[in-house]
């Protein structure tokens, strides 16, 4: 990821490439350029245009010395009479086409694309000096005459004056920036701020400097605190803002410079020993640039380069690449530095150029890992966060969490902890101050946790990426079983996270965080090494991890498996530490059903009698298993469980087990024994109900002499022996309601008409299950001269139940006829019905009767004629004297010799008479 090719020093920012000038030469007074025209004003008042065609691959061939760039004369103008003056002064415009000379005092206008002349400014005349609004888009020009700056402003057509200020002594510097103009007097050798708006001259409080040394001012731009200036008093340079105040470090020139001029961030200046550059943001002196003539007394900024001019030498001063020059001072340590120059870049014109973003990336990626090896930790994962540097290359630096595979070796972290303490405990400290003591413990501590947040803020910048992914993961876990022991689990089942086999087995052995360790096997699909430590964990073999539970993820383990040899080995240490935890293992959902072998598992659970009836409850209830062996054996084992609980049961016990069972009592039982029957009287109550599969005769055996009535009424039912079953619910349990309720779940209602009250009945008329109910309540009475009300409830409720004659016979003749009022009116009723309706039914089916005697004799009435051509209606054969039969729509067939064939169905058309049977014969003749 670090750039090993070797990189250019400070001096060699700029690369100087000389220019020849093509079929004539000229006396270079005034230089300015754009990004593809270089404008030359001459020392005999002349302006020449030049074509400076220079694009990307030419600009890497100049660099490297293997061609020369093409400088083509385009247009030329001559400024003013035929005097000569030199022209002191061009200034670019390039936001509105416009070019501006200085010559002879006077100020003049051209189109900078073919040097026509524009409409003058009109300013008066013996300008010394013009400086334009270097603010991109500005529209504001000043001028100096004598001790007045006069400024204009551009509307479109014309320039109109704005303002006209007075200094305090004659300048011979100016340089306009956004509402400043800095100055600098000619005899006091001091400099001034402008304020353009409120025509004020701030005088900035500077020492004098010689009178040899001339004044020198260029504007650097929009910085941190609003418009700066670079002022030059003597050999040191200083940035100041409006206020006058001085805003970045001092710039030793090694002279005076006679020119300055700014790209950010570099600062240009010709001296005495030759064009020096300094960067706005370092600390360095300035370094002369190797291989610049050291004739060139002047400098002209354009866009894209600079150009040092004097009379017939021209050189151009190619800036370094930007992405060369962040880089340089990363390389030289200051990555700081780097970062503020990447700032500066964003918000030029560079910042729109294709490939900008991914340059930025890598250079923050650069600084981020120099900042890293300089220990500055939370800069470098700031800017690790905005680049894309892979996680390895950090990683690397922490030998404890490194992965050999990766095939990387940095120098570890610890050291560059402990050569930054050095380093730092060498500064003396600020007078007044104390310098604090640095811990090696918590700076590592504080990387750790700055390490973990960057790791986690990449997961979804890499999540496309497996082996970045994998590489982010397997740090992380080796973190959190550091930082955050609760996080390893989560983590290790999250489904997204990828841990290669083998890539953290070492580091947790080493650590002997053996919890995590087990987690890394199960992922690794080793169970069996995982169950093993666990076993290890919860008998104090080695020692427990904080925060996972080994008895509760080995039940889980075995919970999943289907090997019972391994649950047989490993369930053993589970059972002493956690009796639910092994239940988990044969009861849960997390296993498919029918997945483990029932019959093993019951073999083995025959040891645990309480868990062996459960389990087969799970596999009756649950996997609703249909093999009928186990719900027998279920039935077995809960009366095995049951019999002696009920036998040894205290008095009452029983009574209130049932109430409870009935929903006629709150379950307030002791836990023991009363909770025990209750538990499997549930249990075997369900088991009956709703299973097929057992023996209701073999169960009702076992418990014929027990007090389990539920149990009874269920199998009696099953076996349909009603009568006992209404016997219980009406004798032993008392319950009339139960009884009238079981014998409607019977079917005393038919099933599509309940809803409308309607009975079920038999032939004679009667309810059989009703009157099976009336004959229970009945003999449990005692007094067999009186009638007990839940008979005379039942009869007069379903009156339309039962036969008339049959209850009557079974009533005491001492009834009182009011009890029963309801029923007899309703007997009457019906019988009177049916005796009218079976009256009318008779008449019916005689008239019916009669109907088809006469239709009868009238089909014997018919006659049939054979004659000698009489054929049959199939075979169209003569029928002789062979037998014959006649169909009743008038079909004659001669008999089959074998006398086989369908009375019913007639063999021409295939109608069949018991289907469609002809009612009239006339009206069928007179149809054919």
């Amino acid at each position: 990821f670090v750039c090993k090719t070797h990189m250019a020093a400070p001096k060699d920012a700029f690369t100087p490439i000389r220019v020849p000038f093509r079929d004539t030469e000229y006396e270079i007074s005034s230089l300015t350029s754009s990004d593809d025209k270089v404008y030359m004003g001459t020392s005999d008042n002349r302006i020449v245009m030049y074509n400076w065609a220079l694009d990307e691959n030419d600009r890497q061939r100049l660099t490297l010395g293997q061609s020369q760039p093409t400088f083509i004369p385009e247009f030329e103008v001559q400024v003013g009479g035929k005097q000569k003056a030199p022209v002191t002064k061009l200034e670019l415009w390039a936001d509105h086409s416009m070019l501006f000379s200085l010559c002879g005092g006077e100020v003049r206008v051209w189109s900078s694309k073919d040097l026509t002349p524009k409409p003058h400014i009109g300013c008066p005349d013996k300008v010394k000096l013009m400086a334009i609004d270097t603010l991109p888009k500005s529209t504001k020009i000043a001028v100096n005459v004598e001790k007045k700056i006069f400024v204009y402003n551009y509307t479109g057509q014309a320039f109109q004056l704005m303002k006209t200020i007075e200094l305090p002594d004659v300048i011979v510097r100016m340089s306009y920036l956004s509402n400043q103009i800095a100055v600098s007097f000619r005899n006091t050798r001091k400099y001034g701020l402008v304020d353009v708006q409120k025509g004020f001259v701030n005088e900035l409080t500077t020492t004098p400097g010689r009178p040899e040394c001339e004044p020198c001012i260029a504007a650097t731009g929009i910085g941190d605190t609003g418009e700066e200036f670079l002022i030059c008093q003597e050999h040191k340079g200083l940035t100041i803002e409006k206020s006058g105040a001085q805003t970045r470090q001092k710039i030793n020139f090694s002279s005076v410079p006679m020119q300055m001029t700014v790209m950010r961030p570099y600062i240009l200046a010709v001296t005495q020993n030759g064009v020096e550059v300094a960067n706005m943001f370092s600390r360095d002196k300035p370094t002369r640039v190797d291989r610049a003539p050291s004739g060139l007394h002047k400098l002209s900024q354009g866009t894209k380069w600079i150009f040092g001019f004097h009379e017939q030498l021209l050189v151009c001063l190619l800036p370094l690449p930007w992405p060369d020059q962040v880089r340089q001072l990363i390389q030289l340590e200051k990555p700081a530095d780097a970062m503020k120059l990447i700032q500066v870049f964003m918000t030029g014109n560079v910042a729109k150029t294709e490939g900008f973003k991914g340059h930025v990336k890598a250079l923050q990626g650069e600084a981020g890992y120099k900042f890293f090896e300089q220990a500055e930790f939370d800069n470098a994962f700031r800017y690790f966060k905005l680049s894309d540097i892979p996680p390895r290359e950090v990683v690397a630096h922490f030998p404890e969490f490194n992965v050999a595979s990766w095939g990387l070796q940095r120098k570890p972290v610890q050291q560059l902890i402990e050569e930054y303490i050095v380093a730092q405990n060498a500064v003396p400290p600020a007078p007044g101050q104390v310098k604090p003591v640095l811990d090696a413990t918590v700076i590592y501590n504080n990387l750790l946790n700055l390490m973990r947040d960057w790791l986690e803020f990449s997961l979804a910048k890499y999540s496309k990426s497996p082996e970045i992914k994998a590489d982010i993961d397997v740090t992380l876990i080796k973190l959190y079983a550091e930082l955050a022991p609760e996080k390893v689990i989560p983590y290790l089942k999250d489904p997204k996270t990828l841990i290669p086999p083998g890539s953290a087995d070492e580091y947790f052995k080493r650590t002997q965080k053996w919890g995590p360790l087990a987690l890394i096997y199960i992922s690794d699909g080793k169970v069996r090494d995982a169950l093993d430590l666990f076993r290890k964990m919860a008998t104090g073999q080695i020692p427990s991890t904080e925060g996972i539970d080994s008895v509760g993820l080995a039940a889980g383990l075995l919970a999943e498996s289907l090997d019972l040899a391994l649950i047989r080995e490993f369930s053993t240490f589970i059972l002493k530490a956690n009796n639910q935890a092994f239940r988990s293992i044969f009861i849960n959902d997390v296993r498919p059903h029918h997945a483990l072998n029932h019959d093993h598992a019951l073999q083995f659970l025959k040891s645990f009698p309480a868990l062996e009836r459960e389990y087969l409850d799970f596999i009756v209830s649950v996997c609703k298993a249909q093999d009928p062996k186990y719900h027998i054996m279920l039935a077995n084992l809960l009366l095995q469980h049951l019999l002696p609980l009920v036998n040894n049961a205290a008095p009452g016990l029983m009574k209130q087990v049932e109430l409870i069972l009935q929903g006629a009592a709150p379950n307030d039982l002791p836990p023991q024994q009363g909770g025990a029957i209750l538990r499997t009287r549930q249990n075997l109550l369900r088991l009956l109900k709703n299973s097929p599969h057992y023996n209701p005769q073999h169960v009702l055996a076992q418990i014929e002499n027990v007090p389990l009535n539920e149990e009874k009424i269920i199998l009696y039912h099953r076996l349909e022996m009603h009568e006992k079953a209404l016997t219980i619910i009406a004798h032993e349990l008392n319950d009339a309601q139960r009884a009238e309720d079981y014998c409607l779940q019977l079917g005393a209602l038919e099933a599509d008409e309940r809803d409308k009250g309607h009975l079920f009945k038999d032939h004679t008329g009667a309810n059989p299950i009703l009157y099976t109910l009336l004959t229970v309540f009945i003999s449990a009475h005692k007094d067999k001269n009186t009638v007990p009300n839940s008979v005379i409830d039942l009869i007069n409720k379903y009156p339309d139940g039962f036969d008339p004659v049959s209850v009557l016979k079974i009533l005491p003749p001492s009834i009182p006829l009011n009890r029963i009022t309801r029923f007899l009116t309703f007997a009457l009723r019906d019988t009177a019905h049916r005796m009218h309706h079976a009256q009318v039914v008779k008449s019916l089916e005689t008239a019916q009767h009669l109907k088809l005697q006469t239709e009868k004799m009238k089909l014997e009435e018919q006659k049939v004629f054979i004659t000698n051509t009489t054929t049959c209606n199939v075979t169209n054969q003569a029928i002789g004297d062979k037998p014959f039969v006649r169909y009743p729509n008038g079909v004659i067939i001669a008999l089959p010799p074998d006398g086989n064939f369908d009375k019913h169905v007639c063999p021409l058309t295939g109608r069949d008479f018991r289907k469609h049977p002809y009612t009239d014969v006339l009206e069928e003749k007179m149809n054919k």
